[in-house]
């Protein structure tokens, strides 16, 4: 259950930092003539990174709060 616990964690400080990488990403665009292709590419592919991220994130956290039930007796057969 720690690993589990861990493995969100891992992943959930990942999408920050994901996060922060878009915003930086962002300010820049704006400040732009927004013509930049290479960067326009940078953030749709932090964007898509970012989603796939979530999804995944989602599943793990679902996967632990089962764990967690299943730990504390709540599931019963």
């Amino acid at each position: 259950m720690d690993e589990a616990a861990d493995m969100c964690n891992d992943l959930s400080s990942r999408i920050e930092n994901q996060l922060d990488e878009l915003d930086t990403l962002l300010d820049i665009w704006k400040n732009t003539d927004r013509s930049d292709l290479t960067l326009y590419n940078r953030l749709q592919k932090t964007i898509e990174h970012l989603t796939g991220a979530v999804d995944i994130y989602e599943q793990d956290v679902a996967e632990f709060e089962l764990l967690q039930y299943i730990h504390d007796g709540e599931l019963l057969n």
